[in-house]
């Protein structure tokens, strides 16, 4: 006799294609030049996030559900100018475009039309309060004299480490140098490096180890570029206002106030000291500025180039049309340091929260990091994280 049929319901689910099915389908419509693939994962935007980086190499920009007044349905491209445009920069830059350039970025005044200048960011990600799960450190290097395209690099260490090993930044500071030497046939002359993150007692650590494996990479490529090292604080309490030409009240500052004397440290080693830059006007309340430490400046750049060219990078963020509080290095490698714990081989996901497996290194237990999964060769010298 023969067997009884599948049952409609097993049937259909056999059939089902798979999250794999539907991404592998998509790069092959894609190298068909058929246009840009939109999948729609079933699931969490984390893991597809995880899967298109490790496994396929196919740009994939996730949208969140929730249509106009509040809905609960998905939101369509096309029905919302400015959802549609949200979407359509991020996947532009995933398939390595630049959205815009700063026009500042071509004036004579500005520090890149002087000789060549590669700007870069790097910040750490931790883990929550308790957790033993690794941190990520993350650098972001401009490609182009222009610092309208980017690309980023990622590791694990030991957990609560703020500072990265000084290998792997050497590593990673030979292969940015001549990606852009490669891309603009002239090497780096000047490099700008913004760090994230760094308390004031780290100051003088993070010139031994991070300033020392910087130069030690531009010496293995034959090269001596001006350094200009600067520590970038977000998370500051300072807040500043202007009185009203009546002085009956105060209201906000206008966008680009920077604040470099009296709340400031005048005993500062060099031209440029420290300084607070407010780059954007706040919707909202009271804008939170950035507090600058300029730790090196082999340059020797006056406070005004160091303010001017600080205030241009935070107008080529190219995910936003607006002006940012930080400069756009800093805010790309902050989104591919937090990214990057979905790259790791024991990544699991817990409540919509992150955690590491038994696995992950625990700081103080001296163990190592854990493995990240290798990019996909699609993704060198493009912004995958966003």
């Amino acid at each position: 006799s023969s067997a009884a049929a599948p049952a409609p319901a097993e049937a259909a689910a056999a059939d089902a294609p798979t999250t794999a099915d539907a991404f592998e389908a998509a790069k092959t419509a894609r190298a068909a030049r058929f246009g840009i693939p939109v999948v729609a994962a079933p699931k969490s935007m984390d893991d597809a996030k995880k899967a298109r980086a490790e496994r396929f190499g196919l740009p994939l920009s996730n949208g969140k559900g929730g249509g106009k007044g509040g809905g609960r349905g998905p939101k369509v491209l096309g029905t919302d100018g400015s959802y549609s445009a949200g979407i359509l920069l991020k996947v532009n830059l995933k398939l390595g475009g630049a959205n815009g350039v700063s026009k500042a970025m071509n004036e004579d005044r500005s520090v890149v039309s002087e000789k060549p200048t590669m700007v870069v960011g790097l910040d750490v990600n931790h883990a929550g309060r308790g957790s033993t799960a690794d941190s990520h450190p993350a650098i972001c290097y401009s490609l182009d004299c222009l610092c309208s395209k980017w690309a980023t690099e990622v590791t694990s260490q030991k957990a609560k480490e703020e500072l990265v090993p000084a290998e792997w930044l050497k590593a990673r500071m030979v292969h940015a140098a001549q990606e852009f030497q490669k891309r603009n046939n002239r090497p780096v002359m000047r490099l700008f490096f913004y760090r994230d993150g760094l308390a004031h007692n780290m100051f003088s650590a993070a010139v031994v180890q991070e300033v020392a494996a910087i130069k030690s990479a531009m010496q293995q490529l034959g090269i001596c570029p001006e350094l200009v090292y600067i520590v970038v604080q977000k998370r500051t309490r300072a807040r500043f206002c202007m009185r009203t030409p009546d002085g009956r009240r105060y209201e906000k500052p206008p966008y680009g106030l920077v604040v470099d004397r009296e709340v400031t440290d005048a005993t500062h080693h060099t031209r440029a000291g420290d300084f607070y830059l407010s780059p954007h006007f706040a919707l909202k309340g009271t804008p939170r500025p950035a507090h600058y430490h300029v730790i090196v400046d082999e340059a020797n750049l006056t406070a005004d180039q160091v303010h001017d060219f600080t205030f241009e990078l935070c107008h080529v963020y190219q995910r936003a049309t607006k002006v940012v509080s930080c400069p756009a290095p800093v805010y790309y490698a902050h989104l591919a340091a937090f990214q990057a714990q979905y790259n790791s081989t024991n990544w699991r996901d817990e409540s919509a929260a992150w955690e590491t497996g038994s696995a992950a290194s625990g700081g103080s237990s001296g163990s190592s990091a854990t493995v990240l999964l290798p990019m996909h060769k699609d993704h060198d010298g493009k912004l995958w994280q966003v």
